[in-house]
């Protein structure tokens, strides 16, 4: 009875634990709902910021892409948007006239003289360097900055004080600055001079008592907040460019701040410096047998050292770890950039495992400056020894598979040169004389496992030289102006007619001053060397230059095709057949200009203009440079086309073309760019990392040749021994007819329709020479070095055919 009544009370008193239980997690639920409402509630708010901000930003774009009609390009987003996730990229829209809105071009100064003695040293202490060069990697333009630079590159930063309620930079306005925010708090205004912001704006005249996303009656819509670590003004280091926003000062500020020059003779320093290192420590390494060693200074020219200098990697390891084992397949060789590593070897008759290092077992040490790992270049043979880091270093890496891709087997590069010295002669001596750039007829031997070696051969034949014309009596007297093709903002493109034989030509008439004005004038006389030196069926080609003290004129053929441009504006993107026929001609015109050292830097379809048959020609070589030395820093280009060593101010080379290779491939496949953004800067960090969204229609093998043209540079496609041969050889190409493109055999898929020269004639034909303006100044104290074209002006049946230039 007593284990009944005991077991009745146990049950009263669990059942009302349990109750007692039950409230107490329904009271938790309940606050646990409460908190849950609360977030959901700032999450809201959080959405609406969100949403306000999107619309400043839609704002930002303009009202021109909010209400484009609904196109032919519209249509196939919406039909990718359900197969892939892709960006939304703004639409240009064409004016009334049919005509495309040219894009901006960047030109930044040219190339000078750049040393870090000019550069001030402002003092400062270690916590507020360190402040600056976190800051400073956290921007996109100096992430891949190492430690060794930090001291280089926060020397010249200087105190700015700046009082509240004043402007640090204000938009619309000039300037060469990048700011970093030690103390205080600012705010970012953007005014879009597209809106009427008037009902809008704030009737407060304090930019500091404006709300978030509320519009300022003078300095536009209040953005966001700066505080210290921040940063403001990265695109003025680029270029010169206006301020795309104003910085107000809410409170008392102290900032710091670089120049324009300033950091770009931080940058070219630097970078000169580490490549002249490297290519001294390579300079050192020998290899090949041990009685037949030969040093890469010796085997190697100055051009092939630079190659390999450029694709070194960096590697950094701790004291005691081990970097290469015994026994161990090695295809990696090493520079000691600095540290101090040991070489351990043990021998068969010690019974041990090969890659056990001991310390017993030590031969010797390798301070900096020093190299291990050499045998690797040449073949795939195990370690001979161990190497151990004896302290913490910083070594300069290159594969075998690097080596190759930029030199070719260094096997034979050594038998090749012992061949040589048998008879006397000298390997690098030898490279060099293999090269004319003089505009003479090059006569090479190509291997044989190169199909396409013929074709280049006859691209080359058709070079000119820069001799005097056999007839030296043409002048502008000997042509007539019909009418006027275009206008742009150095000068006129004039229809003219040549007097003798009749045919018909364009001439860009640029005046002298506006040359001068601009500081034009190397980049003019560069524009006429690299036309007459490069012939070739897909460069527009130039006839003859002629100046006077007012005017500089360039001859040039009539292209009446029109843009390449336009073309595609009206298709909307090209079909991988007629994609992969104008590739193919842009690479045959870059052959042509690499081969004579020239690097074009301003691919893009507005270049490319049609002839009457509908092939293809690269005009404009405004931007292009012959390039003399290993790398150039001058800072132009097409924002969507800038490659991310031109961003970054590392220096660049001709694999900048190859890149824009890939990025035209992929504009003309699929109708946009494979970057784009709201902002210059937004764009250029999309460049920079290097990761476009294909469309879904690529093919594969597509997908893979512009994937490996937008890398990095020292793994670019093209950017190696082969050239442009290996980008002719990728899969993409496969089956198809260079040889019937170069005698322009192949059926172009577009057949332009083309003008008359009627629809260009003024009503009174008159002599080019009486097409100058009087109004225009002389300047008789420049007299451009423009050269003479090998050209003889026979008369001839006037042509019958002639159109509309896009040489302009």
């Amino acid at each position: 009875m007593q284990r009944v009544i005991a077991r009745s009370i146990s049950k009263r008193c669990t059942s009302k634990l349990s109750i007692t239980v039950e409230s107490a997690n329904l009271e938790e639920a309940r606050r646990i709902m409460n908190e849950q409402e609360k977030e959901l509630v700032r999450l809201r708010h959080l959405a609406r910021l969100k949403e306000l901000e999107l619309d400043v930003l839609k704002h930002q774009c303009g009202r021109a892409l909010q209400q484009h009609p609904k196109s032919r390009r519209a249509a196939l987003r919406e039909e990718e948007e359900e197969e892939e996730v892709e960006e939304e990229r703004p639409v240009e829209s064409s004016n009334e006239a049919g005509e495309a809105k040219k894009r901006k071009v960047i030109l930044g100064p040219r190339d000078t003289a750049q040393n870090l003695e000019e550069v001030p040293i402002v003092p400062k202490s270690d916590e507020l360097r360190e402040l600056i060069w976190n800051v400073c990697l956290d921007n996109v333009l100096f992430a891949d900055l190492e430690s060794p630079v930090k001291q280089a590159l926060t020397d010249p930063f200087a105190p700015i004080e700046v009082s509240a309620g004043n402007n640090v930079v204000t938009q619309g306005h000039a300037g060469d600055l990048f700011y970093i925010v030690e103390s205080g708090r600012l705010r970012v205004f953007v005014k879009n001079d597209d809106e009427d912001d008037g009902a809008d704006a704030a009737t407060s005249t304090s930019p500091s008592d404006i709300r978030l996303f509320r519009t300022h009656a003078t300095l536009g819509k209040f953005l966001h907040v700066l505080g210290p670590g921040s940063s403001f003004g990265e695109l003025a280091l680029m270029y010169d460019t206006p301020r795309a926003a104003t910085i107000h000062a809410v409170t008392d500020c102290k900032l710091w701040a670089i120049r324009r020059d300033e950091c770009k003779a931080v940058l070219q320093t630097i970078q000169r410096d580490e490549m002249e290192r490297r290519v001294d420590f390579l300079r050192e390494v020998c290899v090949g047998d041990t009685a037949k060693k030969i040093s890469l200074g010796e085997l190697l020219t100055d051009i092939e050292l630079n190659r390999l200098a450029g694709a070194l990697e960096t590697e950094s390891v701790v004291a005691s770890e081990i970097i290469i084992r015994q026994g161990q397949v090695g295809n990696h060789f090493y520079l000691i950039e600095s540290g101090e590593v040991s070489v351990h070897k043990n021998l068969p008759s010690s019974c041990r495992r090969m890659s056990v290092v001991l310390a017993e077992n030590r031969v010797t040490n390798i301070a900096a400056g020093g190299y291990f790992g050499e045998l690797a270049l040449i073949n795939e043979d195990v370690r001979a020894a161990s190497v151990k880091a004896v302290t913490d270093c910083r070594l300069l890496t290159l594969s075998r598979a690097d080596f190759i891709q930029h030199l070719g087997s260094l096997s034979e590069l050594l038998a090749e040169a012992h061949d040589l010295e048998a008879t006397g002669e000298d390997r690098r001596t030898s490279k060099l004389a293999e090269k004319k750039y003089d505009g003479q007829e090059e006569d090479e031997e190509h291997e044989n496992n190169d199909p396409y070696a013929g074709i280049v051969a006859k691209a080359r034949k058709t070079t000119t030289t820069t001799t005097i014309d056999e007839d030296r009596g043409v002048g502008i007297h000997d042509f007539d102006v019909l009418g006027t093709l275009g206008r742009g903002s150095f000068g006129t493109v004039r229809l003219v007619r040549h007097s003798r034989s009749g045919n018909h030509y364009a001439c860009k008439c640029q005046p002298k001053y506006k040359i001068i004005q601009e500081s034009m004038q190397d980049y003019v006389v560069t524009e006429c060397n690299i036309l007459a030196m490069c012939r070739s069926a897909f460069i527009l080609r130039l006839y003859a230059a002629m100046q006077t003290d007012k005017f500089v004129y360039l001859v040039l053929e009539l292209l009446p095709g029109g843009e390449l441009y336009s073309h595609l504006q009206k298709l909307v993107c090209f079909a991988e057949p007629m994609l992969r026929f104008y590739a193919s001609q842009v690479i045959l015109a870059f052959e042509c200009l690499h081969e004579h050292g020239v690097v074009y830097r301003d691919l893009k379809p507005e270049n490319l203009v049609l002839d009457e048959r509908g092939y293809l020609k690269v005009v404009d070589f405004g931007l292009s440079k012959i390039l003399t030395g290993w790398n150039t820093w001058t800072m132009c280009g097409t924002p969507e086309y800038l490659a991310p060593e031109i961003l970054r101010n590392e220096g660049h080379n001709h694999s900048v073309d190859f890149w824009m290779l890939g990025v035209l491939i992929f504009e003309l496949g699929n109708g946009n760019g494979p970057f784009a953004a709201q902002d210059e800067m937004a764009l250029f960090e999309q460049i920079l990392r290097m990761r476009p969204k294909y469309p879904r229609r690529f093919s594969k093998h597509l997908k893979d040749l512009i994937s490996r043209l937008l890398t990095h540079q020292k793994k670019r496609l093209g950017n190696s021994k082969e050239g442009w041969a290996a980008v002719r050889k990728h899969f993409w190409f496969s089956g198809f007819d260079w040889d019937g493109l170069q005698h322009k055999q192949t059926v172009p898929p577009l057949k332009p329709v083309l003008s008359r020269p009627e629809d260009y004639r003024e009503d009174v034909e008159f002599k080019l020479r009486a097409a100058e303006n009087r109004a225009i100044p002389e300047c008789p104290d420049w007299t451009a070095d423009l050269p003479t074209i090998s050209r003889t002006w026979r008369t001839s049946k006037p042509a019958a055919a002639a159109s509309s230039s896009s040489s302009s």
